[in-house]
């Protein structure tokens, strides 16, 4: 397996397992995400995979879900949580 097809296969599981963590931060405890500070959700969903998520995807879970990006975590509906944290599993099973 030559490196870069390496480095791809391990960026794709990890992104894969991150996006699962995110979904369940947002729908169990969003409190994690407020603790340090309120940060928009944007920025939050754009750390997973360790910032190594590309923009475009961001983008698509936000607009799927129906989410303003800008908005603070804290002030999130619940039903943009789960419809937000919903996209983030599909895109964990390889289906966005």
């Amino acid at each position: 397996m030559s490196p870069r097809a390496l480095i791809k296969r391990y960026l794709r599981e990890d992104l894969r397992r991150d996006a699962k963590v995110a979904a369940v931060i947002l729908r169990a405890c969003p409190e994690f995400i407020t603790d340090v500070r309120d940060e928009r959700i944007g920025d939050f969903l754009g750390r997973v995979g360790a910032g190594t998520i590309r923009d475009d995807t961001v983008l698509g879970w936000l607009e799927r879900a129906k989410v303003n990006g800008a908005r603070p975590v804290s002030t999130l509906k619940p039903w943009m949580r789960y419809a937000l944290a919903d996209e983030l599993d599909a895109f964990a099973k390889g289906q966005s």
